[in-house]
Order: structure tokens, then sequence, then C-alpha cells
């Protein structure tokens, strides 16, 4: 789980482990999440103006990713270019 705001972070760890079980790894820098070896797949749910230089940098790590609306937003980015 990834968020430079660790107010909004740790809270939200927690939420998950109580819920699931399950410990999260946390990160506030979303460059790391991408040089760690175990994350395989990564959610963008970050405002859209973040969404296409994340996923240009999940794909030059070699992750998975889910955008949503990602598409028409590039479209519309390379079609002004």
């Amino acid at each position: 789980m990834c968020d430079p705001d660790m107010n909004l972070l740790q809270p939200r760890a927690a939420e998950f482990e109580k819920k699931y079980g399950k410990k999260v790894l946390i990160e506030q820098d979303f460059r790391r999440t991408l040089e760690d070896k175990t994350i395989h797949a990564i959610t963008c749910a970050t405002p859209n103006h973040w969404h296409a230089l994340q996923v240009i940098w999940a794909c030059q790590a070699g992750k998975m990713f889910y955008v949503k609306n990602l598409l028409p937003i590039m479209y519309m980015k390379a079609k002004d270019d």
C-alpha cells in the first residue's frame, strides 16, 4: 500500500490487517514500490494527472497495472502533442 501521507496510510494499513488478517507493506514513495521485486501488479487510485506517469513507470519496471480511464486520458494527451 502506497500513499505519500502517512496519516492516511497507517490507518488504512491497520484496517486492512484487521479485516483480512494479513499485514500489508506500506510505502510513501511510489517509485520504491516499483523497485520491490515481490510486487507484481499495481492499482492506481491517484488523481488523474498522475496516471500516465505512474503507468509509464510501472511498464518500465515490468509490472502489471490497473488504472481506470487511462486510455482516454493518454489518447487525449497524445492527440494534443
